[in-house]
């Protein structure tokens, strides 16, 4: 066996090395990113590192998706025109919608 298929290469992010176990991954930060996650910790009220880390995490799985839709989005074929008549339509049917709400919450 050669070194590379005893030490495989391991993924760096961000110049920071990541080593991954069945549990958890633990991640070394320069001092200015560790200052920064500390940061966000105290501001958005999170206990912990990790839950600061899902949450970037979370947000990042829902860019990349809505990045997928509006990338699927605008290679489908066109259905309607665009144009002031198309939003006139829309505004009625959510006012009728908005009329029929209020009219069945005052019952």
């Amino acid at each position: 066996m050669d070194s590379a298929e005893m030490n495989p290469p391991r993924r760096d992010l961000l110049a920071n090395s990541i080593n991954f176990s069945h549990e958890h991954h633990d991640v070394s930060l320069p001092e200015a990113m560790k200052s920064f996650v500390d940061e966000q910790m105290f501001e958005c009220g999170h206990g912990t590192s990790s839950e600061d880390v899902h949450e970037i995490i979370r947000k990042d799985q829902q860019r990349l998706q809505l990045r997928s839709l509006l990338l699927q989005g605008g290679l489908s074929a066109p259905v309607a025109v665009v144009d002031a008549a198309y939003f006139d339509g829309l505004r009625e049917r959510v006012c009728d919608v908005g009329k029929k709400v209020g009219k069945a919450g005052g019952r």
